[in-house]
């Protein structure tokens, strides 16, 4: 994987993951998209940009705080020994929902700064 190819919090797991994993340390990151009020309930106050939000996620709600937490919590811990540079979406479905319709593709195209 060339780092320029991805988003920054990628490249960051990826980067530590392997200067890090010989000395038994694992670097995992969980990566929420929309999360429910109150850290986005300014945004979410108008209706129109509520549904603008959450009709391209999969699961069609946002996440509650506690199951990003979740997702952090699994990651801190023994049951995730094994896993190291990745980075856990936390968005109902939102980022694959992205890679399905092109938009992901499109903005590896617009920070590559090429068409390829």
């Amino acid at each position: 994987m060339r780092f320029r190819d991805g988003p920054a919090w990628l490249a960051a797991a990826t980067i530590v993951a392997l200067s890090d994993g010989a000395g038994g340390r694992a670097c995992e990151a969980a990566a929420p998209c929309f999360v429910e009020p109150p850290l986005t309930a300014r945004l979410l106050a108008d209706p129109a940009r509520q549904e603008e939000i959450v009709a391209p996620t999969p699961l069609e709600w946002l996440v509650p705080p506690d199951e990003v937490a979740a997702a952090v919590l699994f990651l801190a811990s023994d049951a995730a020994a094994a896993a190291t540079g990745r980075v856990l979406a936390v968005d109902g479905g939102w980022l694959a929902r992205q890679a399905e319709v092109g938009v992901w593709k499109n903005f590896l195209r617009e920070i590559n700064g090429n068409g390829d």
